[in-house]
């Protein structure tokens, strides 16, 4: 069989590797996306990275997942997304972090929002 197609040992053809799945040529089975990857089409030799602001923390993923609002993911092929640390925020899918203005902070980590400063 050919690449991103497979033949059990008692099949008579070949299939063609499901989503979230790929193979090399002549496999006798199909292999799982490894985490911070994922394969959305049928009949694959490889799967893709996930692109920045993107991951996939499992195997055989068929699409990579945004990073909630509070985390970021500047990298490619990635398995987590980072939360924000401490005086910044992000919306969903960050690739970085956003700094809060001035007269905002933001004394957490993970967050959506900064905190308008109390006047004084």
């Amino acid at each position: 069989c050919g690449q991103g197609k497979y033949s059990a040992v008692s099949a008579t053809g070949c299939t063609d590797c499901a989503t979230g799945k790929y193979s090399a040529a002549t496999a006798a089975a199909c292999t799982a996306c490894e985490a911070g990857k994922s394969q959305g089409s049928t009949g694959q030799s490889t799967c893709g990275d996930c692109v920045q602001g993107k991951y996939s923390g499992g195997t055989g993923a068929t699409a990579c997942t945004d990073c909630e609002a509070g985390k970021y993911q500047s990298n490619t092929g990635t398995a987590s997304c980072l939360d924000c640390g401490q005086g910044k925020y992000s919306a969903v899918s960050a690739t970085g972090c956003t700094q809060c203005s001035a007269g905002k902070y933001q004394a957490n980590t993970g967050q959506t929002s900064c905190t308008d400063c109390e006047a004084g």
